[in-house]
């Protein structure tokens, strides 16, 4: 999935991985990771490749990657692991464990998250085919509708995962919505309550994603606090576009009800942290913490939740253990350069950069840390 800049040099680019056991006959029950991420912050020197399994830095000396063959694999945590991927670098097939009577067949997911805007009143309009019927939802980010729409900055989080790396099965997705503003409790449908697709095309002479949401029944109702903008970003129908660098999305929502009733919201939005990932630290006295999705880890476990963008992360009300344990303040946060590797403090936050694996399972190893035991 790497591009290239006009300078030679290639993109930074992470692939954070929901792992999955495969559901067929006489397949081992060994335990396996729930995530894998590999962080490629320097994708022309592989020696800067980062590998977590669960939260595990694995040493530098124990995994691959060969991004020509589009093959991971590792040796230590839960026995090791040999991961495909398919073409598209958007999901794999593979086998964990170390014993070959314990081999765990799985098939693993790319996830990502977006921080969206959203707003009505942005020049959406229904695709019709034979006979009326509605067959997509239109939408140009160049018009002046959708330029000078009253958008709702940062009003949710769109969450999901994708497997296609099997073409002898249909693609396996998962989603989460959750509303910024209102606080209601994140919708996560149900496999079999929705269909969805995930597919190449072409948009303006680039190369894009094309996604693809629908419930088969009615979503929950997004209530809660007073709201800006729409009155729900839980749809009863979505289609977005991404880049193929998965950057940032632009796309449609249709809530409320089924079409044609109901209200059409448009939708624009950022990665979350596309490069962050791993353990940092403050300095040489304090404990290192990983940086994991929307929280701050300690001890191998979410420890506090933070407020994320594209390149920044902040936090409030950190408890004073955490505070000496870590070196942070109790509020504070950090604007990460593009590839991940240094977080700039603001006022009394201090800059942090990220560690290598040695240095990591080092300071992990000093301050008692629990993920070292799986390499063990």
């Amino acid at each position: 999935m790497s591009q290239h800049r006009s300078n030679g040099t290639a993109t930074p680019e992470m692939h954070e991985l929901i792992v999955q056991r495969m559901d067929t006959p006489e397949n081992s029950m060994a335990e396996i990771p729930s995530k894998v991420i590999l962080v490629r912050p320097t994708p022309e020197d592989k020696r800067n490749d980062l590998l977590y399994v669960d939260q595990v830095p694995i040493p530098r000396e124990h995994f691959s990657y060969d991004p020509h063959d589009k093959v991971l694999r590792w040796r230590g945590a839960y026995g090791g692991g040999d991961l495909h991927f398919g073409h598209d670098s958007r999901g794999a097939v593979g086998v964990i464990g170390g014993d070959a009577l314990q081999f765990v067949s799985v098939q693993v997911k790319t996830s990502v998250t977006f921080l969206c805007d959203a707003a009505l009143g942005c020049g959406i309009s229904y695709i019709t085919g034979r006979g009326g019927v509605i067959t997509g939802l239109h939408w140009n980010p160049d018009s002046l509708e959708w330029k000078n729409a009253k958008w709702v900055k940062d009003r949710f989080l769109l969450h999901y995962s994708s497997d296609q790396s099997n073409p002898l099965q249909p693609p396996d997705f998962t989603f989460l919505f959750e509303d910024l503003q209102r606080k209601t409790l994140p919708w996560d449908p149900m496999p079999g309550d929705f269909g969805a697709s995930l597919t190449a095309g072409d948009h303006q002479g680039r190369f894009v994603w094309n996604l693809d949401f629908k419930t088969f029944g009615p979503p929950p109702k997004d209530a809660g606090k007073p709201f800006a903008g729409p009155d729900s970003v839980f749809p009863y129908w979505m289609i977005a576009r991404e880049p193929f660098s998965i950057s940032e999305i632009s796309g449609a929502m249709q809530i409320d009800d089924y079409a044609p009733q109901g209200n059409l919201v448009g939708f624009r939005g950022t990665r979350v942290l596309p490069m962050v990932a791993g353990y940092y630290r403050t300095d040489d006295e304090h404990a290192a913490f990983g940086i994991f999705g929307t929280h701050i880890c300690v001890d191998g476990k979410p420890a506090h939740r933070c407020n994320v963008t594209a390149d920044s992360l902040s936090w409030t009300n950190l408890s004073s253990p955490l505070q000496q344990k870590l070196g942070l303040p109790a509020a504070g946060g950090f604007n990460f350069d593009n590839s991940g590797q240094t977080g700039t403090g603001a006022d009394t936050t201090p800059t942090i950069r990220r560690l290598s694996a040695a240095q990591a399972l080092q300071s992990i190893a000093v301050h008692q840390d629990s993920p070292v035991k799986l390499l063990l």
